[in-house]
């Protein structure tokens, strides 16, 4: 007869570890408040109690199978808190935010304020980061989801055909960059959220609950960003809506962190949840122009700064703002300023090189 010796079991507290260095990048002292009078194991899984400065409440976090993981949140803040948010595998990312405003800021500088409620879909590439920061003084109420790529298709089925251009990205093992898009919390959403946190199943049972209702959410959110890829052949002229006036805000946030290679209007509409007619549309409503005139405008402003201001040469310059060549810079700026880039370096007596 052959006995079987039983595995030992992993301690909260290094569970917890595991699963946010994996995920975001905690300070010294974050590390440090992981004790173990700070994490329990509870029904749901592992909460860590928030009682350190500035915060009060707790996070918890559940472990189905297939690399699923599932936090439930509900804290206050009186401080401010960033975290970063880092990738040892290529992430789908989804907050389901009841209450609690954040603001999200890319790699690329661009700042976008995540309003509640909401819910966001990041994808984001393995090594990519993007820091999330917690704006107090206010109560937080919300739902992560996090699974890796390949969950959505190999595990549960999905048809890569009919998802989504922003999961397909995921699911093919393409996205180099962290995308997202955000994405009105509807009547069905805000359920699914609550009953997430209102939960009080346990062992098997809430394995097969959390997974239920996060194919549902999944559903809701593929149809939602399905819906914008149906209305391209809307009127030229879009009613624009208070929440679609918030996604052009966040447009024209996401031009001005890269105006000097802005992303394309398929991207660009994908990640503030627009289909491209109503984001081109609509931005030149609210700001008066086209979003390529726009972008070319910050970029000439700049370029004139630099001209300008710094002891720097045209061709520098012109690789600075995005122009390829400086004779493309050239151009732009006659037009724009009546007088050269070499005119306006002579102005202010500070040329350097050749253009």
């Amino acid at each position: 007869m052959s006995s079987h010796r039983k595995s030992p079991e992993v301690p909260p507290t290094l569970l917890l570890r595991q699963a946010l260095t994996a995920l975001v990048r905690p300070s010294p002292e974050e590390l440090q408040q992981l004790t173990e009078q700070q994490v329990r194991r509870t029904g749901f899984g592992i909460r860590f109690e928030m009682q350190g400065k500035g915060t009060s409440g707790y996070m918890d976090l559940a472990l189905p199978s297939g690399g699923l993981k599932v936090f439930r949140s509900v804290f206050t803040l009186r401080t401010s808190h960033e975290a970063v948010a880092t990738a040892e595998r290529d992430y789908l990312r989804i907050r389901l935010g009841l209450s609690g405003d954040m603001q999200m800021r890319l790699a690329s500088g661009a700042a976008v304020d995540i309003g509640a409620p909401s819910a966001m879909v990041i994808v984001q590439p393995k090594g990519a980061e993007f820091c999330g920061a917690s704006l107090p003084p206010q109560p937080f109420r919300q739902v992560n989801i996090i699974m890796p790529r390949g969950m959505l298709t190999d595990t549960w089925g999905f048809d890569l055909a009919t998802l989504p251009e922003l999961l397909r990205t995921l699911e093919n093992g393409q996205a180099r960059e962290v995308q997202f898009i955000s994405i009105a919390l509807t009547p069905s959403l805000v359920s699914i959220a609550t009953d997430i946190l209102e939960c009080s199943f346990s062992g098997p049972l809430l394995d097969q609950y959390l997974e239920s209702k996060v194919r549902e959410a999944l559903c809701l959110l593929i149809a939602a960003m399905q819906e914008p890829e149906a209305e391209e052949s809307s009127a030229d002229a879009p009613r624009l809506t208070a929440h679609d006036r918030e996604q052009l805000a966040l447009a024209k946030q996401l031009i001005d962190g890269s105006f000097a290679a802005p992303p394309g209007l398929t991207t660009l509409a994908r990640r503030v949840g627009l289909n491209r007619n109503k984001l081109c549309a609509g931005f030149q409503t609210e700001y008066g122009q086209t979003i390529h005139e726009y972008a070319r405008e910050l970029r000439l402003q700049k370029a004139l700064q630099l001209l300008r201001g710094g002891d720097i040469s045209i061709t520098e310059v012109a690789l600075e703002v995005g122009y390829e060549h400086s004779s493309s810079l050239t151009t732009a700026v006659k037009k724009r300023f009546g007088v050269s880039p070499r005119q306006l370096q002579q102005k202010t007596g500070r040329t350097r090189g050749k253009p």
